[in-house]
């Protein structure tokens, strides 16, 4: 379809690749700030230097409240905006295609997670939890304790810190590691409180490996369930 259908005021955000200068490939969730007939200037807070160049290709992800719409369009340029912004410059694209809203599989299942915790000062707090559910987008925790003093937290405001870092461990005793960032908190209906997080700027090899975990475990599951 045409994206000059997409009306500019419904694109919640939109998600684009990057390469680095190591080969890495992370994906951006940024903001529209600034839309031409040719041009799009995204930005996004960043708390670590991007270490990328353009021009390059990238997928770009519109996100609205009914769906997503992607496209193949080119980085054109990369800059720094008040220190803690990042300035991306993208050709607009002509088409896009419409796709499910939800981009990642959602399973229950229980395994350990650490969550460290960084303040505006320097100071980190860690918490062990376990996890209630799982995509290769975020997770929701729940039975969470410090590392500190090994209390058990029934509630926290993860907004008061700077950095969230989750080292989740799934079939390995090496974790994989996420930035992420604090979403809601949501108790269930036993009163055991849930705390979700989305990944923040994720490698992409990270979030694939954990979307192949997410549909191995589905497909082992239906399978239960037919025998």
């Amino acid at each position: 379809m045409r994206f000059n259908l997409i009306k500019p005021k419904n694109i919640k955000y939109v998600k684009i690749s990057c390469i680095d200068y190591e080969n890495e490939k992370y994906e951006l969730k940024t903001s529209i700030k600034e839309m031409t007939d040719a041009l799009i200037l995204l930005r996004y807070r960043c708390n670590k230097q991007l270490k990328s160049y353009a021009p390059q290709y990238t997928l770009a992800k519109f996100v609205t409240d009914e769906a997503m719409y992607v496209a193949q369009t080119e980085i054109q340029k990369i800059g720094i905006f008040k220190k803690t912004y990042v300035d991306i410059q993208i050709l607009k694209p002509k088409e896009v295609q419409r796709r499910q809203l939800r981009e990642y599989y959602r399973v229950a299942l229980t395994k350990a997670v650490a969550i460290t915790c960084t303040k505006k000062e320097g100071e980190q707090e860690v918490f062990l939890a376990k996890t209630v559910d799982l995509s290769a987008g975020g997770v929701k925790v729940s039975w969470l304790k410090s590392l500190q003093d090994g209390k058990r937290i029934e509630k926290t405001d993860f907004r008061k810190f700077n950095e969230i870092s989750i080292s989740l461990y799934l079939d390995s005793e090496i974790p994989i590691v996420f930035d992420a960032t604090f979403v809601r908190f949501q108790p269930d209906d036993e009163g055991v409180s849930n705390f979700a997080f989305e990944f923040k700027n994720p490698n992409l090899r990270y979030v694939n490996q954990v979307a192949k975990y997410v549909d191995d475990l589905r497909a082992s599951q239906r399978d239960e369930s037919i025998n």
